[in-house]
């Protein structure tokens, strides 16, 4: 969208606009208000402003899903 860090950090009330680098670089992360608030000044999801991270997020939470759908499948062959 063309916003400056400082832009940013004014919009949305960070008094350091280093804030705002140290977020872009991957440097240190946005509180999840200040997420939320990136997100409704992009116009853009959460897993859009960080993509990489949703992707080892997903990827991660998906293989502990499956091992806990099979150990519930077990489970329930089990009792039968």
């Amino acid at each position: 969208m063309g916003y400056s860090e400082k832009e940013v950090a004014e919009c949305l009330g960070v008094k350091n606009p280093d804030t705002i680098h140290r977020w872009e670089t991957g440097e240190a992360m946005p509180s999840t208000l200040m997420l939320f608030k990136l997100c409704v000044l992009y116009h853009v999801l959460p897993a859009e402003v960080y993509p990489k991270l949703y992707k080892e997020i997903a990827k991660e939470m998906g293989a502990k899903l499956n091992k806990q759908l099979a150990k519930t499948k077990q489970s329930k062959q089990k009792t039968k």
